[in-house]
């Protein structure tokens, strides 16, 4: 079995975009969120929205320069593409910049990093003919390692399904050509298929298994005098890469009474000074609002400042994620 989809970007109009989308031919839709170490796709936002709320498989790819550095452009991709559990990444490496050592070295770290910090393993898109220059200059060791990573491989000159593979044993998605001014994509596999690829979402179950038992319902007491209302909500802070990335995901995931996340230093300032209880996930967020920065793999707790930080971002989501929902 096979899905098809397309990849979109700001190089598309409006009306092939929302058409797109909303094809009944489609069941997944990559969304172009980043290139190079500073620039953003100007339609990534708004296609993710329309696309998560067709209920459509949705992925973030990052177009690659690969003479800058590797781990700078990763960080603003995880950034920029705000990815969910269940969304799908890739780095699109097809830039003619640089020797072929540098495009191999870059693609390396950039999947390697990517990968640390979701736990999903990045598609690597790219041409034949690039396949073939990078493998030509790899060692054993790193073209096993490239080879980890699933392909996506754009190759026009074979019908969809059916596409040259050079170097990988297999194939998992296939760019075979442009209809309507659209890239047309098939995926070698299903909907199951399409979820080993994503974000994983097994932290859900971890903070399922944490949340404790409702207790049972205490006897009806007389009404007592109305306490006047109280604002308590918890602002998550995070910073750049995929501390961003981590606590908007956990936040939206978990959905603890009143919990907010944003990305400003001034709103968590400001809640600290009203009173308000506020996280900090990872080390540069810690530091902002003045707390030493928590060790990797603990939530630590002062007054009405916590520091929550893991060894990767997954570990940080699980640790923020159970704190979300059980206070501990």
């Amino acid at each position: 079995m096979s899905l098809h989809g397309v990849d979109l970007s700001n190089n598309n109009d409006a009306a092939h975009i929302a058409s797109s989308i909303a094809s009944k031919n489609n069941a997944f839709v990559f969304v172009k969120a980043s290139e190079g170490q500073h620039t953003g796709d100007a339609k990534h936002a708004a296609i993710v929205k329309t696309v998560r709320a067709a209920g459509k498989a949705l992925g973030h790819y990052h177009f690659a320069h690969p003479t800058q550095d590797p781990i700078s452009e990763a960080k603003h991709f995880l950034s920029a593409a705000g990815a969910q559990p269940g969304e799908a990444l890739a780095l699109d490496l097809e830039a003619a910049e640089g020797t072929w050592h540098q495009r191999l070295d870059y693609a390396l770290k950039f999947l390697a990093y990517v990968k640390a910090q979701t736990k999903a393993s990045p598609l690597f898109y790219t041409y034949t003919s690039y396949i073939t220059g990078m493998l030509s200059v790899a060692s054993a060791a790193q073209a096993k390692e490239l080879r980890s990573y699933p392909l996506w491989v754009a190759d026009p000159n074979h019908p969809a399904g059916h596409p040259a593979v050079e170097g990988w044993e297999s194939w998992t998605l296939h760019q075979y050509g442009i209809v309507g001014g659209l890239d047309q994509n098939v995926l070698n596999g299903d909907l199951n298929t399409w979820k080993a690829l994503a974000i994983p979402s097994v932290w859900r179950e971890v903070i399922a298994a944490a949340k404790p038992a409702k207790p049972a319902p205490a006897p009806a007491a007389k009404p007592a005098a109305a306490p006047a209302p109280a604002k308590a909500y918890t602002v998550v802070v995070f910073g750049s890469g995929s501390d961003a990335m981590t606590a908007a995901a956990a936040t939206e995931a978990f959905k603890p009474k009143g919990a907010v996340a944003t990305a400003r230093l001034d709103v968590a300032q400001a809640a600290l000074a009203a009173g308000d209880q506020v996280i900090a996930v990872g080390g540069p967020a810690n530091t902002a609002i003045g707390f030493t920065h928590a060790k990797n793999g603990t939530v630590a707790v002062s007054g009405k400042k916590v520091a929550v930080s893991g060894a990767t971002a997954g570990d940080t989501y699980v640790l923020l994620g159970r704190y979300l929902a059980t206070g501990k």
